[in-house]
């Protein structure tokens, strides 16, 4: 399991953390440190995530290593 820290602030960024997740064939979620967790590849899982106090994208594929670089806090 890979786990990195994002910052999703606008929908802009909400959108194009979404079209990328998209990409993956792996589940893709967003979680935080209370247990929330929702679908990364969701819009409305991605921008209720906003409300997390901190958010990390997790999956089983390494890729999201290099495919969420812009979205690194």
């Amino acid at each position: 399991m890979y786990k990195i820290k994002v910052n999703l602030e606008t929908l802009s960024d909400i959108k194009n953390f979404v079209n990328i997740a998209d990409s993956i064939p792996e589940e893709v979620c967003l979680i935080d440190n209370s247990g929330h967790k929702v679908s990364a590849k969701s819009l409305l899982g991605c921008m209720y995530s906003t409300e997390f106090d901190e958010t990390y994208v997790i999956s089983e594929s390494e890729s999201i290593l290099n495919k969420f670089n812009e979205f690194v806090y």
